[in-house]
């Protein structure tokens, strides 16, 4: 969640995060919720993480007890980790769609955090179970939803070894102490003036989770495909620091089948543990592809269905020209299907608001997400979880790119009707919520690059 580097044009200066944003806006805070370590802490603590100055502010000092109480339902050490949002940061810039592009950031975080947490050999689990309120109060948050206050959205649960039924909430006994703790601090005033935009508060609240009973669904996850890729000797903290999002793509640059394949295999979460097995149930997006400058594979629209057992209602309902056709080049655990053959270019830059970096590059693709039965299942706190899927997704592509040399971006602006026009889609049964594309980007030599700490402003 740091800085990953300083950018300077001229008198212009800003500074660029490890996890990717809308905008380079950030919404996204972070908090440590951490037992006493050595060196660290003499007592169990709450802190908030501030990414330039890479420190930790205490917001609470637990005690021993508390914290005890807090973790009883873990047999081995643990910490959390905190997530919350801003809206108003994106909200300024963006209007509404500042909901949807903070809590795609909050999926590209919490990916971010998972993927370092394997580096280290440690394990991540969202604490699904818990509700809107509770986290509030381990976080400190005010409880309402005024322009710049901060809105809690996950904790994670970060171990040394993968526990086998993993704890899904937290006592509430423990969070009501908690609550009624000595907090510190407060957060600093983003603006002098701000726009109140009601719709994003009303879904907010509509979203609020309540305390639920899930149980862990997760299928089983084969490690054996991870030590597949010919990528891994990459060095993961100099590749996770280096992420950067392509501003423009160079028309030019292909990659082999087998990247392509290799890549997309890193997006299915029976293949890959990290980030995936965050979430209980991490294969709600299907994912369509518009290939541009893949060698080995003819251009057109594809689609990598990452839960086999919607592929039939897929077949079902959409556009009845659509071929699926398996390809034989790609291995018989990669669902991917051709749809349609012919140069996609020119309808991805149109679906892409006709923005041109969706047509420049190696591929780019639709994050299709399942919708109204989903939501109607179980409620309308999951509909940012759909967009956290995404974002997860996303930030593996970012990393995926770059261990090739090649880089990535999200596309947050979009036509989702033509998009499931195309697709012959007529109810909302699915919903495309992210675009994304991949290639040779372009780079500009009279931007500076600095280094992210100890340089001074």
């Amino acid at each position: 969640m740091a800085l990953s580097a300083w950018k300077q044009a001229g008198e212009s200066r800003w500074a660029l995060r490890v996890n990717p944003s809308s905008g380079n806006l950030h919404p996204t805070e972070v908090y440590l919720l951490s037992p006493a370590i050595d060196n660290f802490s003499s007592t169990p603590l709450i802190a908030h993480y501030a990414p330039q100055e890479h420190g930790l502010e205490t917001r609470c000092v637990l005690t021993n007890p508390i914290w005890k109480l807090l973790t009883e339902d873990y047999s081995e050490p643990v910490l959390f980790i905190g997530i919350s949002s801003i809206y108003w940061r994106e909200a300024w810039k963006y209007g509404t769609r500042a909901f949807r592009y903070c809590h795609l950031d909050v999926g590209h975080a919490l990916a971010a955090i998972s993927l370092s947490a394997a580096s280290l050999g440690w394990h991540c689990q969202i604490l699904e179970n818990c509700s809107t309120r509770q986290l509030r109060m381990l976080l400190g948050l005010p409880d309402n939803h005024k322009n710049e206050t901060e809105q809690p959205d996950c904790l994670i649960a970060i171990t040394q070894t993968k526990i086998k039924y993993p704890v899904l909430s937290l006592p509430d006994q423990a969070i009501q102490q908690i609550a009624l703790c000595d907090w510190q601090g407060e957060a600093n005033v983003l603006s002098s003036t701000s726009v109140c935009w009601d719709v994003i508060n009303t879904i907010a609240i509509t979203c609020e989770k309540p305390t639920t009973q899930l149980s862990v669904a997760n299928r089983d996850i084969h490690k054996e495909i991870m030590r597949q890729h010919a990528h891994l000797t990459v060095n993961a903290q100099q590749l996770i620091q280096q992420r950067r999002s392509a501003v423009a793509m160079d028309k030019q640059t292909y990659i082999q089948a087998e990247q392509f394949y290799q890549l997309i295999s890193r997006l299915m979460p029976e293949q890959v543990e990290t980030p995936f097995n965050l979430l209980i149930s991490a294969a709600r997006v299907q994912l369509i592809f518009f290939v541009h400058r893949v060698e080995g594979i003819k251009p057109g629209v594809y689609c990598l269905v990452r839960d086999s057992e919607i592929l039939t209602e897929l077949k079902q309902l959409m556009n009845e020209q659509f071929v699926w056709q398996k390809l034989k080049t790609c291995s018989e655990k990669l669902p991917l299907f051709c749809l349609l053959e012919g140069d996609a270019k020119l309808l991805s830059q149109k679906l892409s608001c006709q923005q041109e970096i969706a047509s420049d590059g190696c591929f780019s693709m639709v994050m299709l997400s399942q919708f109204k039965k989903t939501l109607q299942n179980t409620g309308a706190w999951l509909y940012p979880q759909l967009y956290w899927e995404c974002g997860m997704i996303g930030q593996v592509l970012y990393l995926e790119a770059e261990a090739m040399n090649i880089q990535g971006t999200g596309i947050g602006c979009f036509f989702d009707d033509p998009v499931h026009e195309f697709l012959g889609l007529q109810n909302m049964n699915f919903q495309t919520l992210y675009h994304f594309t991949v290639g040779g980007a372009i780079h500009d030599d009279r931007v500076l690059t600095l280094p992210a700490y100890g340089t001074g402003k």
